[in-house]
């Protein structure tokens, strides 16, 4: 493949990642591009739909991959989730505020918005440490079903 064929070729993905047809997770040779669940079964047709529309809607509730909700988000909460950046006090806030059941990593990437290499390295560690959260599989810290939950 040409140098031309692969700069057409990533600008078509980026374009396409724009618009809100892929989705990409990770960076660099490692990214990989997957259809959004908007797109993927029987609506593909329906590709000039409003793309603010694939966006959570923070304001009335937060959901998780599986469709479950959050509920019982407090307005100050959902009004953090619509920040960029988050304090890292901020974050401990949100975090205890939805991991009242058992998350797995994608949902909590899902519902804070940020990396999930982020999360894992950074930000569950310290509030594991701090005491804040709990592992379910405690003693296999890389356990393939890994979730967490704000302690009792």
């Amino acid at each position: 493949m040409s140098i031309f064929a692969r700069i057409s070729f990533y600008m078509r993905i980026g374009n396409m990642c724009r618009q809100g047809l892929l989705s990409s997770d990770g960076y660099g040779r490692g990214t990989k591009y997957r259809l959004t669940n908007h797109l993927s079964g029987d609506n593909v047709a329906d590709k000039n739909d409003n793309v603010d529309s694939l966006k959570p809607n923070v304001d009335s509730s937060t959901s998780n991959k599986d469709g479950r909700y959050c509920s019982n988000i407090s307005f100050e909460i959902q009004s953090l989730l619509k920040k960029k950046r988050l304090s890292q006090v901020e974050m401990e806030r949100v975090i205890c505020e939805i991991a009242s059941e058992w998350l797995t990593i994608h949902e909590l990437t899902q519902i804070l918005g940020k990396d999930k290499s982020y999360l894992r390295n950074h930000v569950l560690p310290a509030l594991i440490s701090k005491g804040i959260l709990e592992r379910e599989y405690s003693s296999i810290l890389n356990h393939p079903n890994q979730r967490y939950r704000r302690k009792h």
